[in-house]
Parts: C-alpha cells; structure tokens; sequence
C-alpha cells in the first residue's frame, strides 16, 4: 500500500501507547472517570508524536491520528452501559484505532523515512512492528477474550480433593496440589503462561519468514508435551491451553501476513529452506 511504513509506523505508536504505556490500573479507570480518558489520550498523543522523528510526515496527520483516538474512546466511554461484553468492546475497539489510521494514512501524500535514520535496515520498522504487535497485546487479548475459559479452569482445579488412598494434607499442602492439578493460577497466566505464549509467537513468525510453516507443529508439540500431565487431569484446562494456542499461534501468523504480505507486499519474505530430517546411521 502506498505509505506502507508510515502505516506501520503509526500502528507501533498505536501499540506503545495503547497497550504497553497503559496499566491495567489506568484501563480499570477509565471505565468510570473520564479524566482517565483524557489522560491515556494525552500519553497517546505523545507517542503520536514521535512519528514525526521517524517520518517526514504533515503534524495535520499525526493530530488526526491522536485526535481519532480520543474520539473513538471518547464514544467508547459514553457508551459504556449499553451492555456490551468487555470482549465485544475490546474486539470494535482495536479495529476503531485500526481503521482509523488505515484512513488517515491513506489520505497522506506519500511520505519518506528521515535521512539521520537511513541507515537502518529496510525490514527493521516491520519487524519492530511486528513484534511489539505479537507481544503484549496478544497476552491482553487472551485475558479478555478467553475469561470464561480461564475461570472454568481455576474452578475446577479447586475442586480438586485428595483420594482416600492419599494422607489427608494440611490446608496449605492442599492448596499447593490443587494449583498443580489445575495448572492455571494467577500468577502462572500472568508471568510463565504469557512469557510462553510470547516465545511461542515469536518463533511462529521466524518460521513464518523462513517458509517453515510445517516446523508450527513441532512448536505445539513441544508445548503440549510440557503441558501433558496437567491437560490429562483437568478437561477445563486443556480446552483453556488448546485454545489459547491456537489462537496464539493463528494471531502470530495473521500478524505476520498482515504486516509483509498487505502492507509491504511481501517485502520481507524469503524462499522455503529445506527440511533436514536426521536419521540414524545404518549398520555396516
């Protein structure tokens, strides 16, 4: 598309400012106080801004983009109690924002990088977008999303007893054994759960790059095999992971489409490698 990298540029501002410069504390809020709204949208705005270091693109640009998402939040905020789902809500949101700037970047005359960042390699700015895209949004997402499934898992791994067979087990013993059995606690989806999926996403696009689209299914083999024991004892759980796989390892492959395949059109993709299957040497 035409200003393709100011498009992208523009999404990574997007994503800084919408996702890793607010809190959850901060996106709590806003819910209630619209002087939270105002704040993201100052923080926002300031990311915004940046672009015009990157891009030698109009200010008239960049205050329409900050100014589309004070508005779309604006509306959002207003709207608020109309009864829509928190997941609803998140999904008309990010495709606002997403819409938003495909539209302003459209109507932009065509715009070039700055000559003091000229130097950098031509695939960094999508590849920087790329990553800040498969990173922590994906995480967020999958909170939101998947709640459900989540809470069917945390609610039967607490209903999890131990056998007659089994020693009775103090109460803080039993708690340790029912965050086993249900692998899904607070703190693992909040830290190793989302730094797995993040190692995961990031390997899918490496293999999406290099043409080794088979490799995905060692990927989850991999995963699965780590995960066998707690998906074997709790049917929730293993609906939770196996969903929250695919759709990792599917937003993974989307993104990486989206970002050199619709917008560069395919300026970063490379030929196939061959597979290398090793085997056992015969015997004389």
């Amino acid at each position: 598309m035409t200003n393709g990298m100011l498009f992208l540029v523009l999404l990574s501002a997007h994503l800084v400012g919408d996702f890793y410069f607010q809190s959850a504390a901060l996106a709590g809020k806003k819910e209630k106080e619209y002087s939270r709204v105002l704040l993201h949208s100052l923080i926002y705005a300031v990311f915004v801004f940046f672009v015009f270091l990157v891009i030698e693109t109009p200010l008239l640009v960049l205050v329409a983009a900050a100014a589309a998402h004070w508005i779309i939040d604006s509306f959002k905020w207003l709207l608020r109690n109309q009864g829509w789902s928190k997941s609803m809500w998140f999904v008309v949101d990010q495709l606002l924002h997403l819409v938003s700037l495909f539209v302003i970047t459209s109507l932009t005359p065509a715009v070039e990088i700055r000559p003091w960042l000229a130097g950098l390699p031509e695939d960094f700015w999508p590849w920087l977008t790329l990553i800040l895209l498969i990173v922590k949004p994906v995480n967020i997402s999958i909170d939101i999303l998947f709640k459900r499934y989540a809470e069917a898992a945390k609610r039967q791994a607490e209903k999890v007893v131990p056998t007659q067979k089994e020693p009775l087990l103090a109460k803080e013993e039993l708690s340790s054994a029912v965050q086993e059995e249900g692998g899904l606690t607070a703190q693992e989806v909040e830290g190793a759960g989302a730094s797995v999926g993040t190692f995961e996403r990031i390997f899918a696009v490496i293999f999406a790059a290099l043409g080794q689209y088979a490799a995905l299914g060692l990927l989850m083999a991999a995963k699965s095999m780590a995960r066998y024991d707690r998906i074997n004892k709790s049917p929730a759980f293993a609906e939770y992971y196996l969903i929250g796989t695919l759709y990792s390892i599917l937003f993974a492959i989307v993104a990486y489409l989206f970002v050199f395949e619709v917008i560069l059109s395919g300026a970063a993709t490379v030929d196939p490698l061959p597979v290398l299957i090793l085997t056992p040497t015969p015997l004389p």
